[in-house]
């Protein structure tokens, strides 16, 4: 028996310079550090408002239930914790794209109460973490019913009151 191969993939692979890439929000399920466990309809609308993103502007999406570790420096105490994976692979991550999940990952840190919100790209973990500016500007811009670019993914219930 001949193998076959789909011919849109096998006039794909050479022209392309790189593999595709690979875009990963880990998002928690606790609200703060130590905190409870997050109300599971506003986590829901948090993780559905990522995959939305992901989904129409990546065009696709894949999330996954998996379980996150951390130290905490302070006491070396080693704290688990729920996470969902929201994933996407896409052709290209122009400086615009790469922009907003800069913004998204800052904003979704604000949304989840964390210090930081963790974001693969290609293998390589990434860590944002707010500045209390970038916190004050949000949380202004949020109030005046404002928001970033990304956040007309998210239904309204999603996202906090300031």
């Amino acid at each position: 028996m001949k193998m076959r191969h789909p011919q849109g993939f096998i006039d794909w692979l050479p022209q392309k310079n790189k593999a595709p890439k690979k875009v990963t929000f880990y998002l928690p399920s606790k609200e703060g550090a130590g905190a409870e466990t997050m109300p599971p309809e506003r986590r829901q609308s948090l993780i559905d408002g990522v995959m939305r993103y992901l989904l129409l502007e990546l065009k696709g999406a894949t999330h996954v239930q998996g379980t996150g570790y951390f130290v905490d420096e302070a006491t070396m105490h080693v704290h688990k914790e729920d996470v969902t994976l929201c994933y996407s692979f896409c052709q290209d991550l122009s400086t615009d794209r790469l922009k907003e999940i800069n913004e998204m990952a800052n904003g979704l840190a604000i949304e989840f109460n964390q210090l930081s919100i963790a974001v693969e790209v290609d293998n390589v973990m990434y860590l944002f973490q707010p500045t209390q500016v970038y916190r004050d500007v949000y949380a202004a811009q949020k109030k005046k019913g404002r928001h970033i670019g990304w956040l007309k993914h998210f239904s309204a219930g999603a996202l906090k009151e300031a």
